[in-house]
C-alpha cells in the first residue's frame, strides 16, 4: 500500500466536511464530546493557499482516521472566513481547493503507485435552506482508496464582509447517530468561542477597583459576571455615598453576536448615559470609544447634547491601571490631564444603605412599581426586579435555583433625550435583546431585536401581573404582520 509522507499539518485533518454510505461496521459506543480531538487553524493553510483568510475550528471523534471505526472520516468544522457568504457553487470550489491540497499533502497523486488526486464536490440546497451533498475523493488518511463523504453545511453572514460556514462530514447515512453528535460538536465550537469573547476582562471580577480623584472622593468599582459570562457589570460607589462617578455608576459590557463587538452601556442617572464599544489592545490594555448623551436641562455645564470621548485603560500590572482620555470631540487630549489610577483590593466595601433605595423622583419607570414588590419563581428559577443603584433604572434578573447562576438579565432605562424606556437583555445562550419598553395597560410590553450567532429576529414580550400571586411572561417572534409565540411562562409569588 502506498504511504504518504507525514506533514506537520496532518492534524489539520481534512477540514471541510460531508457524508456517504457506510460499510456495515458495528455500532460504536456513545461518544462524549469531551473525548474528541480539537484543532484551531489559521487560513489559508500551506497546502491550499488559494483559500480565503480566516480561522478554522475542528472537532474529531475517536476513530475518525481508523477505517474500521464507525467514525472514520467523520468530523465537524466551523470556518470563519473574511470573505462574503459564498454561493453553493463557490463553496463547492472552496471545498475542491481545500481537499485537493490536503490529499496532495498526504501523498495522493504523488508518484506512479498513487491513485490520481481528483476531488468531486456536489452541493444542493435542501428544504431547510441548508446545503447537502457529497464529496468523492481518494482517502489519503488511511486506505488510499476512493471514498464518498456526505456533506451537511450551513452558511451565514457575519458582521462586516465575513461569513461563517458550519460543516459536518461523515460517510454515514442520515439515520446514523454521528450526525447529532457532530451537531453537538458544532454547538461546542460556538459555545467555546462565546466563552472567550470577554476573556480580556476576566481580571475584573473579585474584590473592588479603587481610585481617588483630585477631589478626594474615593470611588470603588465592583464587577460581576452576567449570564454564562456573556456580560460583565459593575456598580460604582464612592466614599460620600452618592452616585458621582468617573465612568457611570452602573456599567455593562457584553458581546453582540451579530455586530461581533464588545458593546458598552454606562448609566449615570437619568441625565447622562454612555454607549459605545470596547476594543482590547496590546497586552492588557483596553480602549473605550463612547458617545455621551446629556440632558442639558439637568446638566447646565453640558455645552452640547452629544459628546464623543475615547479613553484607554493602561495596565501597569494585572491589578492596576490608569484610565485616561485620549480623544474628546475629535480632538486629542493630553493623557496626563485626565488620568485616574485604579488598583484592585481584595476586600469589598459594602454599598451605602441608600444605594438600593428608589430614586427620589420616578419620572419614567412608574409602570414598573407593581412588579418590584415581589420576587417571582418557577420550579427552577427565581426572578426579581430591583432598582439599579443611583439610577432611575431597573435590573430584572432571573437565576437558576439549582446553580444560583443568572439565566437572563434585563436592564430598563430611560434615554435622557427622549424619555423612551430602552431595554437590554443578556441571555445565558449569548443571545442579546436590544429594544424599548412601554406600558400596555397594567402590563409591560417590550419590542426588541434578538441577536444570536445565527440571525437577528424581531421579538415582542409582555410582562403582566396575574393578581397578587402570579406573573406571566410571554414572548413572540415577529415576521411581517404575523407573530408566533415562542415562550409562555407563569411565575408564582415567592413567599418563602
Amino acid at each position: 500500500m502506498y504511504r504518504p509522507a507525514f506533514l506537520a499539518c496532518t492534524h489539520l485533518l481534512g477540514a471541510l466536511l460531508f457524508t456517504h454510505t457506510s460499510p456495515a461496521f458495528a455500532q460504536s459506543a456513545p461518544i462524549t464530546i469531551s473525548n474528541w480531538a480539537r484543532e484551531t487553524i489559521e487560513l489559508p493553510p500551506g497546502f491550499a493557499p488559494a483559500m480565503p483568510s480566516g480561522v478554522e475550528e475542528l472537532r474529531f471523534p475517536p476513530g475518525w482516521r481508523d477505517p474500521v471505526s464507525d467514525n472514520f472520516w467523520s468530523y465537524a468544522i466551523v470556518l470563519r472566513l473574511d470573505d462574503p457568504m459564498p454561493t453553493a457553487a463557490r463553496l463547492e470550489e472552496l471545498t475542491d481547493i481545500y481537499y485537493t491540497g490536503l490529499m496532495s499533502a498526504f501523498g495522493v497523486g504523488d508518484g506512479p503507485q498513487s491513485p490520481p488526486n481528483e476531488v468531486e464536490v456536489d452541493l444542493e440546497q435542501a428544504s431547510d435552506g441548508r446545503l447537502r451533498g457529497t464529496m468523492r475523493l481518494v482517502d489519503g488518511f488511511a486506505t488510499f482508496k476512493p471514498i464518498v463523504i456526505n456533506l451537511k453545511a450551513n452558511i451565514r453572514a457575519r458582521s462586516g464582509a465575513g461569513s461563517t460556514i458550519e460543516f459536518r462530514a461523515s460517510p454515514q447515512p442520515d439515520a446514523h447517530g454521528i450526525w447529532s453528535e457532530l451537531q453537538v460538536a458544532i454547538d461546542d465550537i460556538h459555545a467555546e468561542q462565546r466563552s472567550q469573547r470577554l476573556a480580556p476582562l476576566a481580571r475584573f471580577p473579585g474584590g473592588e477597583w479603587r481610585t481617588t480623584p483630585a477631589n478626594g472622593v474615593q470611588q470603588r468599582d465592583v464587577w460581576t459576571w452576567g449570564p454564562s459570562r456573556h456580560a460583565l457589570t459593575s456598580v460604582t460607589s464612592n466614599s460620600q455615598g452618592t452616585g458621582q462617578s468617573i465612568f457611570g455608576s452602573f456599567r455593562v459590557i457584553y458581546h453582540h453576536p451579530q455586530r461581533e463587538e464588545l458593546t458598552v452601556l454606562a448609566l449615570s442617572g437619568t441625565d447622562l448615559i454612555q454607549a459605545g464599544t470596547l476594543t482590547p489592545l496590546e497586552g492588557l490594555n483596553l480602549r473605550f470609544d463612547m458617545t455621551l448623551f446629556y440632558d442639558q436641562d439637568q446638566i447646565p455645564w453640558a455645552t452640547e447634547p452629544i459628546r464623543e470621548i475615547s479613553s484607554v485603560w493602561t495596565f501597569d500590572t494585572p491589578t492596576s491601571y490608569t484610565n485616561h482620555w485620549i480623544v474628546d470631540q475629535g480632538q486629542p487630549v493630553d493623557p496626563s490631564v485626565t488620568a485616574w489610577a485604579y488598583a484592585r483590593h481584595d476586600d469589598v466595601t459594602p454599598l451605602p444603605p441608600g444605594a438600593a433605595e428608589p430614586p427620589e423622583h420616578i419620572t419614567h419607570l412608574d409602570v414598573f412599581l407593581p412588579f418590584l414588590e415581589t420576587e417571582w419563581k418557577t420550579d427552577a428559577t427565581r426572578t426579581r426586579l430591583a432598582w439599579i443603584p443611583y439610577n432611575e433604572a431597573i435590573l430584572m434578573r432571573t437565576i437558576d435555583t439549582r446553580t444560583s447562576e443568572p439565566v437572563t438579565e434585563t436592564i430598563f432605562y430611560p434615554h435622557p433625550h427622549t424619555g423612551i424606556i430602552h431595554t437590554l437583555t443578556i441571555h445565558e445562550s449569548g443571545a442579546v435583546d436590544e429594544g424599548t419598553a412601554s406600558a400596555d395597560g397594567e402590563a409591560i410590553r417590550i419590542d426588541a431585536e434578538r441577536a444570536d450567532d445565527i440571525a437577528t429576529t424581531r421579538i415582542e414580550q409582555r410582562i403582566e401581573r396575574l393578581g397578587a400571586e402570579g406573573l406571566r411572561l410571554q414572548t413572540w417572534s415577529i415576521n411581517g404582520a404575523g407573530r408566533t409565540r415562542i415562550a409562555d411562562t407563569t411565575h408564582r409569588a415567592a413567599n418563602d
